[in-house]
């Protein structure tokens, strides 16, 4: 509750994350309505609003998909309520179809769209640069360099959007979503406009006369908006006598004045925090100021893109460096020693980069008695009984940790619901062995239906194993349709995932626990019998989020012959042994093992 009671200080400062310091700015702002989908590194933005909802009157949402978050939002900002949509890059990529028109037709109330980056990544698939989705969309970009910035920003981001009816996202990346910051609170708005809405079908209802109309109208608006950002109050120029000038935008600009000071260099620097549209007048000042011209960002060369597209336009006799040059790496996050060397190489200075220490590597593994185990365990023991050929297509989710050995189970992990419809492309392409997607609860929930669905009725031979445990265990615990909580922790509806799957028209379902290995392999022996989509659920809750205890311990008392996945499972050959404060008394390890060598504790 700390954090919560933090957010809710009326004055003074308060160590907050970057997350939390967007959540802080939007209680200011008197947001109404919060949805997200949960995913890192923003999951902390809708589980900061959610946690302080009963006190400040919010409604916060998590939602079945990033999709329906923003449309959730935007209904509720056409009615007249100030709402917030936080997501991670993967999401930002489904909701364009959505956003693209929501631009064209604008908003009522303020709209502020939060997108987290995984510049690394870390905890994503790929990391596509999302300040490319507000170009798409031609809305308004932020790019906070601080939790200072990004609490005010916020509170901006909605004003803006209701001066020009637009709306405004705010492109943070891990870096700043997760790291402390201290942070200076604001007073909190508070008011109750009712909710109303105006009816302008020629402004919703978008049919092609009245999409022609918009775009002209659209197009119009954002450059209005590029001069309210020529004096925007974040940007922050400073020109020096130097051959150099620096450009950078977000939190990639907080590794340059460290960068000049360890190199003893001086540099006139502009710091960007609105990315789209871009302060043309400043840049024009940098590039007048300095014969040589770095521009820092992560990911993408969308800023130095425009930079050069500037210096042209101004006959700028001097050079620009950046991710196009490869000073700038356009991979992973950047480090206060990528900026100095990419400052060394544009001055042609010698640079002898630092030896980083040797850190060694940690393989990511499921949780001590996770019933994920228990299923790989037993479907590769099945699989290999039927003496056939086979391919395992995983999806987004803990269980896709089982790609890292021991266990090594996945042979393909795209995106989110992408497993069900791949499996199905298997099938169609006439693969002879066993196709088997798995997916958990919450991505199931989240987009895997679908896929389902086209494969029953177009009568693909796959096996869908669905891993039911309850919430959605990657992100944190969060709730979902099939959990019968929401985020406000209030009891609620619960989706039967069973009478679910029934819907799609599946002719082959079976339920199985998973920490019973020999009910588990004989449910996917059954299952690989079946002709057309059979769909095999397998029920256990999260050992995290049940804080499972199954009463009893276990040893190891000869050679497993097996290098078991359990964490809770040290050291290898004779020396493994069973840590008995992780172990939880699952008993997958002695269900896995050659018989007789792990026993139960007496």
């Amino acid at each position: 509750m700390g954090i919560f009671i933090q957010l809710l200080q009326e004055t003074g400062k308060a160590i907050l994350s970057g997350n939390e310091a967007i959540s802080r700015g939007a209680i200011e702002a008197n947001v109404k309505i919060a949805t997200s989908y949960p995913g890192a590194p923003c999951t902390e933005i809708l589980a900061s609003l959610a946690g302080t909802a009963k006190k400040t009157g919010i409604y916060a949402e998590w939602s079945v998909n990033e999709v329906v978050a923003l449309e959730t939002a935007a209904g509720a900002s056409l009615a007249n309520k100030r709402s917030l949509c936080a997501m991670k890059n993967l999401g930002a990529n489904t909701v364009m179809d959505f956003l693209n028109v929501l631009a064209y037709t604008g908003v009522n109330a303020g709209l502020v769209l939060v997108v987290a980056d995984d510049p690394e990544p870390i905890s994503t698939q790929h990391a596509v640069d999302s300040r490319m989705h507000a170009l798409m969309a031609k809305i308004p970009c932020l790019e906070p360099t601080n939790g200072n910035e990004a609490r005010e920003m916020t509170k901006y981001a909605f004003e803006l959007s209701e001066k020009f009816s637009v709306p405004v996202q705010i492109r943070i990346t891990q870096k700043i979503a997760q790291s402390s910051f201290v942070v200076e609170l604001g007073e909190i708005k508070k008011n109750s406009e009712n909710a109303f809405f105006k009816k302008e079908p020629e402004r919703f209802v978008c049919i092609p006369k009245n999409v022609k109309v918009l775009h002209k109208k659209h197009n119009e608006k954002i450059l209005e908006i590029e001069n309210e950002f020529e004096n925007f109050l974040y940007n922050k120029i400073e020109l020096k006598e130097s051959e150099i000038g620096i450009i950078g935008s977000g939190f990639a600009f907080n590794y340059v004045s460290e960068a000049l000071e360890r190199l003893g260099v001086k540099a006139s620097t502009l710091k960007i925090t609105s990315t789209n549209p871009i302060p043309q007048k400043q840049i024009q000042e940098i590039l007048r100021n300095s014969k040589k011209v770095l521009v820092i960002e992560e990911l993408e060369p969308i800023l130095e893109l425009r930079v050069r597209e500037i210096a042209s336009r101004m006959h700028f006799e001097g050079e620009v460096f950046g991710t196009t040059t490869k000073h700038i790496p356009r991979e992973s996050e950047l480090s206060v020693e990528i900026v100095e060397k990419a400052i060394a190489r544009t001055l042609d200075f010698n640079y002898k980069e630092n030896e980083l220490e040797n850190i060694p590597n940690r393989i990511p593994s499921l949780c001590a008695g996770c019933s994920h185990i228990g299923f790989y365990g037993a479907l590769k023991k099945s699989m290999e009984e039927l003496e056939k050929e086979f391919v395992v297509i995983g999806d987004r989710g803990c269980y896709n940790l089982a790609a890292h050995p021991p266990i090594g189970a996945l042979d393909t992990c795209m995106c989110m619901g992408a497993s069900i419809p791949m499996a199905s492309g298997f099938a169609k392409a006439g693969y002879q062995g066993n196709i088997v997607a798995v997916i958990g609860d919450s991505t199931f929930l989240h987009s895997g239906i679908q896929g389902l669905m086209n494969s029953v009725v177009n009568n693909s031979n796959i096996i869908v194993c669905i891993l039911d445990n309850s919430v959605t265990a990657m992100t944190g615990g969060q709730p979902h349709p099939g959990t019968g909580k929401n985020a406000l922790e209030e009891k609620t509806h619960k989706v039967d995932l069973l009478d679910l799957v029934k819907a799609t028209g599946v002719q082959f379902l079976l339920e199985v626990n998973p920490y019973d290995l020999r009910a588990s392999e004989q449910a996917l022996k059954e299952a690989a019998k079946f002709s057309g989509t059979s769909v095999v659920v397998f029920k256990a809750p999260c050992a995290l989020e049940a804080k499972s205890d199954f009463g009893r311990r276990f040893e190891i008392i000869g050679e497993t012959g097996k290098e078991l996945a359990c964490p809770a499972i040290k050291g290898k050959g004779v020396n493994q042994h069973i840590d008995p404060d992780m172990c939880i008394g699952c008993g997958i390890c002695a269900q896995i093992a050659s018989p007789g060598t792990i026993r139960e504790r007496k």
